[in-house]
């Protein structure tokens, strides 16, 4: 599997794998978060579509 971070890694001398990590946290993070939004909706539609069920 390859990865390509060059574009937004930071150029450093210092710590390239650092910052491909650093972005690779980043991405990982982001990926949570809307993965964790789109539960929250599809749990909130199933709750709707309960109620209208009911009635």
């Amino acid at each position: 599997m390859t990865i390509q971070f060059s574009d937004q890694v930071p150029k450093s001398d210092r710590d390239p794998v650092g910052d491909i990590l650093k972005v690779a946290e980043e991405r990982i993070k982001i990926g949570i978060e809307r993965l964790g939004s789109a539960i929250k909706e599809t749990i909130e539609a199933n709750q709707n579509s309960r109620v209208i069920e009911q009635v």
